[in-house]
């Protein structure tokens, strides 16, 4: 009676998934939108939008698992006997296990440095692009003060005159086609 109320509780369904996936599990609630299922490690909600179809288990379906199961602790101990360790799906020595994780740690290393030198070569990039905005924005700075300084030379050379920078640019005064040329020095006549 004992091995009956074994395989009553090892009993589970069976959710078949439109992607064709499996999950076992016992079906505790189901409506039209979800399933909540118990599986191994816990409880979960299943949309049915994702469910293909649930297959209900037969008690050959149960005994075929609690085979399984026991096959797979026989294995485990006979594993473990022989000094091995169950590590992402594979049964290795524990040596092996250790360089496998060694090599994960040596690869997960590079690609942390590869990512820290790009972080640094994009900081300088940044950095360099500032430096050239501000030299950038001192050169125009400098380009303004001169033309302001070459404005002011101009106004105080002909207030006497009435002339301004303005006056002259608006009325065509030096232009080439204009009977009266300022020179180089500002001054009409000669260049």
């Amino acid at each position: 009676m004992v091995f009956a109320f074994s395989i009553a509780s090892l009993r589970a369904d069976t959710i078949i998934f439109k992607n064709g996936d499996e999950l076992e599990g016992q079906v505790l609630e189901k409506d039209e939108n979800a399933l909540t299922l118990k599986v191994e490690y816990g409880t979960i909600l299943v949309p049915m939008s994702r469910v293909k179809k649930i297959e209900a288990d037969t008690l050959e379906k149960v005994e075929e698992r609690a085979k399984k199961r026991a096959v797979a602790a026989e294995l485990a101990a006979q594993m473990k006997e022989d000094g091995k360790v169950l590590y992402k799906g594979e049964w290795i020595t524990e040596e092996e296990k250790k360089a496998k994780e060694d090599k994960i740690a040596a690869a997960k290393k590079k690609k942390k440095e590869s990512e820290d030198e790009a972080r640094k070569k994009a900081a300088e990039t940044v950095t360099k692009a500032k430096l050239a905005a501000e030299q950038a924005a001192a050169q125009l700075s400098q380009n303004q003060a001169t033309t302001n300084t070459r404005d002011d030379r101009f106004s105080q050379r002909h207030s006497r005159s009435g002339l301004t920078n303005d006056t002259f640019n608006q009325s065509g005064v030096g232009s080439s086609g204009s009977s009266t040329l300022l020179g180089s020095n500002g001054y009409r006549g000669g260049r």
